[in-house]
């Protein structure tokens, strides 16, 4: 992921940034992710 964000944004972000964004967005998709197994079952 770090050499993504440089290559791509020139810019560079540390593990723990990039895995404290992980955990937010994971917990925001949640609710979406148990409807679509729900609906998919």
């Amino acid at each position: 992921m770090q050499r993504l964000f440089m290559d791509k944004y020139g810019t560079h972000f540390s593990i723990g940034l990039i895995s404290e964004a992980q955990g937010r967005v994971s917990s925001m998709l949640m609710p979406l992710n148990q409807a679509l197994h729900y609906h998919v079952k």
